[in-house]
């Protein structure tokens, strides 16, 4: 039986990992304070928001749930030093790309909310789902994820 052999990682990789992790449980109780958001707390928002809210289909959670949880388990593979964070990130990133393309675009709320408040913050998760896979990759190519 042939046996791979990994590379021990350097301890920047454990803490970059550890970022991720926390970034990724973040965006799992995001997910969960969407998914089960009291509808009396949308007194809070402004009209605007609260329309969007409204109008979101109903695939759109299933998606964001794809996101997150593919970017979670994508990282418990980072910590197993498994190759298979790679497929997960990107299944992840292209859950993130499908939900906030339907909601900037289709349902316009970059028109309706303006720009910094619509898509400030999905670039920031765009930008990190972009990292992730490039950091699996280049873990990779180090002999750190088999």
């Amino acid at each position: 039986m042939s046996e791979v052999l990994k590379t021990k990682p350097p301890v920047w990789f454990w803490i970059v990992v550890s970022l991720l992790m926390i970034w990724n449980v973040m965006g799992i109780v995001s997910w969960s304070s969407d998914a089960f958001f009291p509808e009396e707390m949308l007194d809070q928002y402004s009209p605007e928001q609260q329309a969007l809210f409204a109008e979101r289909p109903g695939w759109i959670m299933p998606v964001y749930a794809v996101a997150v949880f593919g970017a979670f388990f994508g990282t418990i593979m980072m910590l197993r030093q498994s190759r298979l964070a790679m497929p997960l990130f990107v299944i992840s990133l292209i859950a993130v790309l499908i939900q906030f393309g339907y909601v900037l675009f289709i349902m316009d709320a970059i028109g309706k909310l303006g720009f910094a408040m619509a898509a400030s913050f999905p670039i920031v998760i765009v930008v990190i789902g972009v990292v992730e896979i490039a950091f699996a990759q280049f873990a990779k190519g180090k002999g750190w994820l088999v």
